[in-house]
């Protein structure tokens, strides 16, 4: 069955309620829209946040939440609002990205078409992770570190496929992008993956430069 995930926000506590009640009874968004869309990310970000946060940041959770919904609703959102409905927007971006990293063709435009926003607007979410190619960039090199440290056999060739398939078919280019990013070579990572089996984190993003260190205090040790 799907999960299903919901919330009861005070009525108060929703600006536009008695315009909506007036108007509509009954008011919903597409999950493939952009507002919902960043509804759904913003959702399941309090359903992982929740069971470990202090009751204040729990109360900032509720009041950020309300503030997207009322930012969403309002025919012009306060600076406040709009400010909670960018940063939905970059979290629901940066989840797109990640569920589609596969597409060789991913890039600006599918933001923009996805989440109906001009391409100014995208690339300036994305302005301090070094931009959308530096973006994507390093969620791929992200997803090739996963693989090297889940791999079950050694080699050269092992590490082209990998580079390839996040593609990165240039293999002196994907090593100094990789090393410069991790600190430690692509061989060197797959040697240790073979010889200490690593445990990789549930997220392929989370964690890497931890996992890092580890693997290169064990290959100083050896």
């Amino acid at each position: 069955t799907a999960e299903q995930y919901g919330v009861v926000i005070p009525r108060h506590q929703v600006s536009a309620h008695d315009r909506i009640y007036r108007h509509r009874p009954m008011f919903s968004w597409g999950l493939d829209s952009p507002q919902g869309r960043l509804l759904t990310s913003a959702l399941a970000a309090i359903w992982q946040e929740l069971p470990r946060a202090t009751q204040a940041q729990a109360a900032a959770l509720a009041s950020g939440f309300a503030g997207l919904l009322n930012g969403l609703l309002a025919a012009e959102p306060t600076p406040d609002d709009a400010a909670q409905i960018e940063r939905a927007t970059l979290r629901a971006m940066q989840e797109y990205f990640r569920s589609n990293l596969e597409r060789a063709d991913l890039g600006v435009d599918d933001l923009c078409g996805t989440f109906c926003c001009s391409r100014a607007t995208a690339y300036r979410l994305f302005h301090e992770s070094g931009g959308i190619l530096t973006y994507l960039r390093d969620l791929r090199l992200g997803r090739c570190y996963r693989e090297l440290c889940l791999a079950s056999g050694p080699g050269t060739k092992r590490v082209r496929e990998v580079a390839e398939r996040w593609g990165f078919h240039n293999a002196s280019h994907f090593h100094r992008l990789f090393k410069q990013r991790f600190g430690i070579p692509p061989s060197e990572v797959l040697a240790a993956s073979v010889r200490s089996s690593p445990a990789m984190p549930d997220s392929a993003e989370a964690g890497f430069l931890t996992e890092v260190e580890r693997i290169r205090g064990w290959l100083q040790s050896c």
